[in-house]
């Protein structure tokens, strides 16, 4: 019985489904005009809005010429026929009312001998099974679907209607007796949100929006967001990630940068470039690039190093880089070999053997800015900008306005020492004058040893008056208050006030060190002193005083000659001692919303960082010009002295006021012996004089 009444509701479902699979079309509302022209002196007849389907299935095939009472014209914007016409203005016009309506059109051609246009319902033709480009590449498991009915199981489709152009009026017109037909057969009728709704159905306007909005760097689910908000119709995110893979596709791929790789090879439009290919056309094509190209083989460690010149922009020819393969050999983390293995199929050069290891590039502006301001430079790298997952460099500096700028990027395949010694000993002098880069004064980096061992290798040849400098933030607080091996002791210790103060007060005596002790004495006597507070009255949990002291001796003062200010005090530094410059290039390019990606292929993140890049250097242009012509709106401002730096104007100040007292009196010292880390209690004050004290008479 359960049996029965089981079998007799699917029976019903699926004969109610079958029911359903059989409609008549209505509402596809459309505007159109009555008559073409309005007598002289009279209004012009406004726009009416007709069902169109109240004209379609009225009669047979027409055979007679139609008089003015039987057209109903279509509004004088339709007054062209041409292909690209018919594709981007007619058809997007019948094609919204019937996606309203339920179901999706489209064009079946146009008919030159009787001057109209047939469109169909989009289930008029059998589904074509074509053959996979790559079997290979097809998972058994795949499962394919088609809307389309399947030949010799399925029915097409019979909707049909007929739009037809007048030569002599040249315009558009609908009878209102055509034949055709309305009914839908072997689908249901959906609803509006249900049909999907192409962009080019939007007009020419949307598309060419959708263009422009990819091209500023914008996310394809928020150019449909827009495009739906303006439109009022839902579009799928795919429509606009195929639109973006189009874009790529008609990217114009120069190979000449790589001739002699390519041996003369044509490649035809219909090949897929790779992300590599596509980054090594955005760098050619733009003439305000600098950039070298790494390259290996497949099956050797041979590097080929392409580039073009600074000055000429010409093609420099392969190079043999011998001396770095020597010491990729000595690297076991990652070779030559290893890396060239492991990104063959994603960052191949189309027709060729060859594979993109490492690319760096700079722009016009930023040979500009490094020329102007050599002194100070620093370099980092950062993940999370690219499919690839390849590290990027940026390699920045500082002009005379305390502004940062990037004068060099680089994508690197890892973070080995061969790589740092391509990047620093080869790359660099490639994108800018060695006489520039001789004039640089300090280095500053984080504790990365391949990093550091690769730019004092490249000192002497490249840079042979700059002195090399470990970051602050990274060895105080990367390496020590922000470590693992240290994080969960110093939050146990926090938890007593007393003991936060005092780890606080080694905190900030360790950036004393960095920053403030202008000599060695100075350094030597304040090393003594903290060791003093660690075996005094410092109250800090004795397990974190004991990793305190070895990291103190393992790892802080054993690089001082490489943070200490009293190694660089001769030296113009900036009052620079980290990386911070490094940092916020870093943050800006990847918190802002039109910066790369961890999901974008290496040339979407060269557009991006590019487009980054161009509004910052906009943007101070507009705020320079805007200074120059301007002037402060209150008098006291308007005085030449404030007008300077107000560092420069204070130090000025002080050292007058120096030299006065001086005059008086004897007894005030050229330079205090120490400056403590922070103003103190009375109490700590006492200890610590009483520590001075001792030292000095000991």
């Amino acid at each position: 019985m359960q049996e029965d009444n089981y079998k007799t509701t699917v029976t019903g479902l699926w004969r109610h489904y079958k029911q359903k699979t059989k409609w008549i079309t209505t509402g596809v509302n459309i505007q159109v005009h009555e008559s073409l022209e309005m007598p002289e002196g009279e209004v012009p007849q406004a726009t009416i809005t007709i069902d169109l389907m109240d004209t379609v299935g009225q009669r047979s095939a027409v055979k007679r010429k139609l008089l003015p009472e039987d057209i109903y014209w279509l509004p004088p914007k339709f007054c062209a026929n041409n292909a690209d016409f018919r594709e981007k203005v007619l058809t997007p016009y019948f094609v919204i009312p019937c996606t309203e309506a339920g179901f999706n059109l489209v064009a079946r051609g146009w008919q030159h001998e009787h001057n109209f246009v047939k469109y169909m319902c989009s289930r008029c033709r059998y589904h074509t099974e074509k053959p996979p480009k790559d079997p290979a590449k097809v998972k058994p498991e795949t499962v394919t679907r088609t809307a389309r009915p399947i030949k010799q199981e399925d029915a097409t489709c019979k909707f049909l209607f007929k739009v037809y152009w007048n030569p002599d009026h040249k315009r558009w017109y609908i009878p209102k007796q055509q034949a055709g037909c309305r009914e839908h057969t072997g689908h249901t009728k959906r609803e509006p949100h249900e049909c999907r709704l192409y962009l080019k159905h939007l007009g020419k306007d949307a598309v060419e929006l959708a263009i422009d909005t990819l091209k500023s760097a914008i996310r394809p689910s928020q150019v449909a967001d827009l495009l739906s908000a303006r439109s009022g119709h839902l579009l799928d995110d795919k429509q606009i990630r195929s639109l973006k893979v189009k874009m790529r596709k008609s990217t114009v791929v120069r190979m000449d940068i790589v001739e002699d790789i390519v041996q003369g090879k044509h490649f035809d439009s219909s090949y897929e470039p790779t992300p590599a290919d596509r980054l090594l056309a955005g760098l050619e094509s733009n003439p305000k690039y600098s950039f070298t190209v790494l390259y290996a083989q497949h099956d050797s460690e041979e590097l080929k190093v392409y580039h073009r010149d600074k000055d000429t922009g010409c093609v420099r020819g392969r190079t043999h880089l011998s001396n770095h393969v020597e010491l990729s050999k000595n690297d076991e983390a990652d070779t030559i070999q290893s890396y060239s293995d492991k990104v063959r199929d994603r960052l191949g050069v189309t027709g060729t053997s060859c594979i993109l290891l490492a690319v760096a590039w700079t722009t016009i502006d930023g040979q500009r800015k490094l020329d102007m301001f050599p002194e100070f430079t620093c370099s980092d790298t950062t993940h999370g900008t690219n499919a690839e997952k390849r590290p990027l460099i940026l390699y920045c500096g500082q002009d005379g306005d305390n502004k940062s700028f990037t004068h060099t990027w680089a994508f690197l395949p890892s973070q080995t020492r061969w790589v740092f010694d391509w990047f620093f000993g080869y790359a660099c002098p490639a994108l800018h004058q060695r006489e520039v880069l001789a004039r640089n004064i300090i280095h500053i980096t984080d504790q990365d040893f391949q990093e550091v061992g690769a730019f004092d290798s490249a000192r002497a040849m490249v840079y042979p008056r700059s002195k090399h400098r470990l970051c602050a933030f990274h060895k105080i607080n990367r390496n020590f208050v922000k470590d693992g091996r240290y994080k969960s002791h110093i939050a146990l210790n926090n938890k007593d006030d007393n003991r936060a103060l005092d780890f606080d007060t080694l905190v900030v005596w360790l950036h004393r060190f960095i920053k403030d002790y202008e000599t060695e004495e100075e350094a030597t006597l304040a090393e003594k002193l903290l060791e003093e507070f660690l075996d005094g009255p410092c109250c800090i949990t004795p397990e974190l005083k004991e990793l305190t002291r070895g990291y103190l001796r393992n790892q802080f003062f054993a690089y001082k000659h490489k943070l200490f200010r009293c190694y660089f005090f001769q030296d113009r530094t900036l009052d620079k001692s980290t990386t911070g410059v490094n940092e916020s290039m870093n943050r800006a390019i990847k918190q802002s919303a039109a910066g790369p990606r961890a999901n974008d292929a290496i040339d979407e993140s060269l557009l991006r960082m590019d487009e980054l890049e161009t509004k910052r250097i906009n943007k101070r242009s507009r705020e320079a010009a805007i200074a120059m012509d301007s002037r402060p709106t209150k008098a006291h401002h308007r005085d030449l002295p404030t007008r300077l730096c107000k560092y420069a104007t204070s130090r000025l100040m002080d050292k007058k006021r120096l030299r006065l007292n001086m005059d008086v009196s004897l007894e005030i010292p050229p330079r205090p012996c120490l400056r403590w880390p922070f103003s103190m209690s009375r109490r700590k004050e006492r200890q610590v004089t009483s520590w001075v004290i001792h030292m000095k008479t000991s």
